[in-house]
C-alpha cells in the first residue's frame, strides 16, 4: 500500500503558498482524509504553541530539558563528562526541529499574516442538522445541498442553498452553509453576507457560528477594523467560541 506523503502540502498550505488550484485540491483531500486531517492539526498546534514562545522562552526549555537530563545521568553514571552531552542534547533538539521545519518557520514567521492566522483558525463546519428524511420540497432541497457540501462539492451545493432562501430568507442553516460553502471557493465577501443575514436575526441558534465565520471573513479579507470589532464582540459573548477569538485578538492588535 503507497502512504502519500503530505509534508510540503501541509507547509505551503499553512504557509499560505498554494496555489488556488492545489489549495481547493488539499482542502477536498482534507474532507475524506482523517489522516491527513489529524497530521494538518498536529503541525497547527505545534506552530501556534511555537508563535507563542520567544527565543528566550524557547532557550530555557532547552536548557531545563538538559538540566533534568544531565542530574538524571550524573545519578545513573558519576564519572560522565558533562559538556559533550549538552552539546549533543541541544543540537539533536535543534536537528528535530529543523527537520520538521518549525525552527525555520519561528525565525521567519514571527509576524504572522492574517491569511495564516485564518488558516491556523479555520475549518468547515460539520453537518449537524437530521434532513436525510425529509419530504416537504424545500427540505429535500436543503438535504440535497447538504449532501454535496459534505463531498466537498461546494459550487454545486450554492445554488441550492440559494434556491431554499429564496423560499424562505430566515433559513439560517442554508445561510450558514451556503456561507462556509463561499469560504470554500474564497468567495469572503458573499460568504459574510451570508453570515450577515444570521446575524441580523437576534437569538438564532446559529448567531454564534455565524459571527466566528464572519470574524474570519473579515481576518483573510484584511478588515482589521471589522475583524477586531467581530472578534471583540465574540468574546463579549462569553460563548464556544471566545477562547480562539481572544487568541486571534491578541495576534492582531
Amino acid at each position: 500500500m503507497i502512504t502519500t506523503d503530505y509534508t510540503d502540502h501541509i507547509d505551503r498550505f499553512l504557509s499560505g503558498q498554494m496555489e488556488p488550484e492545489e489549495d481547493q485540491w488539499f482542502r477536498k483531500e482534507l474532507l475524506k482524509n482523517p489522516t491527513l486531517e489529524h497530521e494538518l492539526i498536529f503541525h497547527q498546534n505545534m506552530k501556534e504553541a511555537i508563535l507563542e514562545e520567544d527565543v528566550l522562552m524557547l532557550r530555557e526549555v532547552l536548557e531545563f530539558a538538559h538540566h533534568n537530563y544531565e542530574q538524571r545521568k550524573v545519578k545513573e553514571h558519576p564519572a560522565v563528562a558533562r559538556g559533550p552531552k549538552k552539546r549533543l542534547l541541544v543540537a539533536a533538539v535543534i536537528a528535530a526541529m529543523l527537520a520538521t521545519g518549525f525552527l525555520a518557520w519561528f525565525i521567519a514567521g514571527r509576524n504572522v499574516s492574517n491569511r495564516q492566522l485564518y488558516d491556523m483558525y479555520y475549518k468547515p463546519y460539520k453537518v449537524t442538522m437530521n434532513v436525510r428524511s425529509a419530504t416537504a420540497a424545500q427540505d429535500k432541497l436543503l438535504r440535497d445541498a447538504l449532501v454535496l457540501y459534505e463531498k466537498g462539492s461546494f459550487a454545486e451545493a450554492i445554488p441550492l442553498f440559494e434556491q431554499v432562501l429564496q423560499k424562505n430568507k430566515l433559513n439560517h442553516a442554508a445561510s450558514l452553509y451556503s456561507g462556509i460553502s463561499y469560504m470554500e471557493l474564497q468567495n469572503y465577501h458573499a460568504a459574510a453576507l451570508a453570515f450577515q443575514r444570521i446575524m441580523d436575526v437576534k437569538n438564532n441558534l446559529y448567531i454564534e457560528q455565524a459571527e466566528w465565520y464572519a470574524g474570519l471573513c473579515y481576518l483573510v479579507a484584511d478588515n482589521r477594523d471589522k475583524a477586531v470589532k467581530q472578534f471583540s464582540k465574540i468574546v463579549a459573548r462569553d460563548g464556544y467560541y471566545r477562547k480562539q477569538a481572544e487568541e486571534i485578538l491578541n495576534k492582531i492588535k
